[in-house]
């Protein structure tokens, strides 16, 4: 085997004198790229950092919004119960309509979906019976 001229194998001459300067500038390259690497890294984890203090945040209103509506739906429930026990009450009365606080209880505007479920005969008869109430003696 021949070996190639030293200009091909990159010396211009003078033997090792060259290669120094081409071992400085790979080990140059080498340390800026571990410097870019490492600031890139700093970068990610300091964007890692970000997300998840803002994904806490974001956690924590969600919890403050759903505990609010929880309340707000409790205590509209409770007004609603009242209402109702009241209403019940008013029925039992000796005297009252019964037949009022049914037509209170049904949706008397409601549209029949179904064909095979026609109601606006029974709720014409709950209304006639609120008007005109048929009591047991």
């Amino acid at each position: 085997g021949e070996m190639p001229p030293p200009s091909a194998m990159g010396f211009s001459g003078g033997g090792g004198a060259r290669a120094m300067p081409e071992m400085n500038a790979l080990r140059e390259w080498e340390e800026k790229h571990s410097q870019q690497l490492e600031e890139t890294a700093r970068a990610e984890e300091a964007k890692k950092k970000d997300r998840r203090q803002s994904a806490s945040d974001e956690l924590s209103q969600w919890y403050q919004d759903r505990d609010g509506t929880t309340k707000k739906r409790l205590a509209t429930n409770r007004s609603e119960e009242k209402t109702t026990e009241a209403a019940r009450l008013a029925a039992m009365q000796p005297g009252a309509n019964p037949w009022e606080r049914v037509v209170d209880l049904i949706d008397t505007n409601a549209k029949t979906l179904d064909a095979s479920r026609d109601t606006s005969r029974m709720r014409a008869l709950l209304i006639q019976l609120k008007s005109n109430p048929v009591l047991p003696k």
